[in-house]
């Protein structure tokens, strides 16, 4: 059997979140493609934005972060835009993460 290694994404996601915990602040970084990802993490609640600027962020892309961060089925989701800057499009998860 073929062992899975961690995606790029899954990778980036949990420094994100061991960041966010230890500094009690939003870890937050620019992908290659030019999305966002900002990560707030509490003891036992993760917040997860994902921001593209011009464009909706498409299904399969949302898609894959739900698979590569983990995003529970049970996660709020909603989506919108950036109150000052309209050319910036989210969409915002937020979960219960109990150990």
């Amino acid at each position: 059997m073929i062992e899975q290694r961690p995606s790029a994404i899954t990778r980036l996601f949990d420094e994100m979140v061991s960041t966010s915990r230890r500094t009690g602040k939003f870890s937050r970084r620019t992908l290659r493609g030019g999305a966002r990802l900002c990560v707030l993490a509490t003891t036992d609640t993760i917040l997860l934005v994902i921001w593209c600027q011009h464009v909706k962020p498409g299904e399969k892309d949302v898609e894959t972060f739900r698979r590569d961060c983990r995003v529970p089925p049970s996660a709020s989701v909603d989506r919108g835009t950036q109150p000052n800057d309209p050319t910036w499009f989210y969409v915002r998860y937020r979960w219960q993460d109990l150990p």
